[in-house]
């Protein structure tokens, strides 16, 4: 006898990440869009992320691009720091689009674990913070 079961289509259910807005900087800081590949992140992998957003602020050599995991108690697991003006041209003017691709070692964690993608003078309290997206890992 035939399973009727496996001939009903159906579709698998797959999780993607959505980045938004983070929390602790002014609500007028631009959001940073972030896709990845695969997604949602492979734990002990390399992913690719793929960034891409127009500035308030004019980005110069004070600034990097951050790439972190952080955990629940915003301890960072792993961050990866990027040079934006040994990819780009500096300044890259206010209003100008700006995208980078990077590929980044996605670490082993436990928990709700945060992906933050950031244009900063820092890292911390007191850094100037010019773009930022968070999502959930």
């Amino acid at each position: 006898m035939v399973s009727i079961v496996n001939a009903i289509p159906h579709q698998l259910y797959k999780r993607t990440t959505s980045f938004g807005g983070c929390a602790n900087v002014p609500p007028d800081t631009p959001v940073l869009s972030v896709t990845l590949s695969p997604d949602p992140v492979v734990q002990e992998s390399t992913d690719t992320f793929t960034i891409s957003g127009t500035l308030k602020q004019d980005i110069t050599n004070a600034y990097s691009l951050y790439i972190a995991f952080v955990d629940d108690g915003g301890n960072i697991i792993s961050s990866d720091i990027v040079d934006i003006c040994k990819e780009v041209t500096c300044p890259v003017k206010a209003g100008t689009p700006y995208s980078t691709t990077q590929n980044v070692y996605v670490p082993s964690f436990r928990g709700t674990t945060y992906i933050v993608v950031g244009i900063a003078d820092g890292i911390g309290t007191t850094a100037n913070v010019i773009a930022c997206s968070i999502a959930t890992a």
